[in-house]
């Protein structure tokens, strides 16, 4: 699970550098074999440490079980520009058919944002934050370039609160393809994914805020993993993990590889 920003604190995970650099697009997050386990994880974890003010002291609030009735789904089986595989694209149209026949209000749509530019955005913001306190005679980030890309960010986020004013959740692919061996390329329909293309998909909940949760939705035919990323509302993590609980309970979940 990827939280809201600013929902668990920082201090201590970028112990490397003397002075804090990232302080948004990075968050800590629990990763467990069932949603019930995340929701257990970051209850722990979540909420001021007593070192870090810049994490509201929001209190856990319990979400209660929804039925799939009440939901309001928007999915989509790949972002513009990105190549899915066949087998991921199926399986995410499937479940939002099986939301669909459940009774859930189910559409296929996306927010009002430029991927291609939100990924851009990302990159770039990243490596502007790292170059901050370089070594003495390198081009150091300035100020203003940093303020400037806060500036930047909230275009994207007021559109991705805009798209949860309508939705409870969005469905999208996590990957272009299939975990590939250790320095191959991804290949969809044959060709190859260009890196680009491929971190599209995961500069949603960075630059959004927006709480993020995957899940195993089926196993490829060479038996590998294929997960669904569902998107939330931002500071709604415990709405977002009773709905993955609930979406959890249409899929195959944690299932131990042959002979582990």
């Amino acid at each position: 699970m990827r939280p809201s920003d600013g929902r668990v604190s920082l201090k201590g995970s970028f112990f490397i550098d003397p002075i804090q650099k990232f302080h948004i697009m990075s968050v800590i997050g629990p990763m467990a074999r069932s949603v019930e386990d995340l929701r257990v994880a970051l209850q722990v974890i979540t909420g001021p440490d007593n070192r870090d003010p810049s994490v509201p002291p929001m209190p856990w609030r319990e979400s209660s079980a929804p039925v799939a009735r009440d939901l309001r789904v928007a999915w989509a089986s790949t972002l513009p520009g990105v190549p899915i595989i066949a087998e991921t694209r199926m399986a995410i149209e499937e479940l939002a058919n099986d939301l669909n026949r459940q009774g859930a209000r189910v559409q296929q749509c996306l927010p009002e944002v430029d991927f291609a530019k939100q990924y851009q955005f990302a990159d770039e913001t990243f490596w502007l934050i790292g170059g901050t306190f370089g070594p003495e005679g390198e081009q150091r980030a300035l100020l203003e370039d940093y303020l400037a890309a806060l500036k930047r960010r909230e275009t994207f986020v007021l559109a991705w609160d805009q798209f949860f004013r309508d939705w409870d959740i969005l469905l999208c692919p996590v990957d272009p393809g299939v975990a590939p061996l250790h320095e191959a390329a991804v290949i969809v329909d044959g060709e190859p994914v260009a890196e680009e293309q491929a971190d599209t998909l995961g500069a949603c909940s960075p630059v959004s805020g927006c709480p993020m949760v995957v899940i195993l939705l089926t196993q490829s035919q060479e038996g590998l993993p294929i997960g669904v990323q569902v998107i939330g509302k931002r500071w709604e993590d415990e709405r977002l993990l009773a709905i993955a609980q609930l979406l959890s309970e249409l899929t195959p979940g944690f299932q131990r590889p042959p002979n582990y």
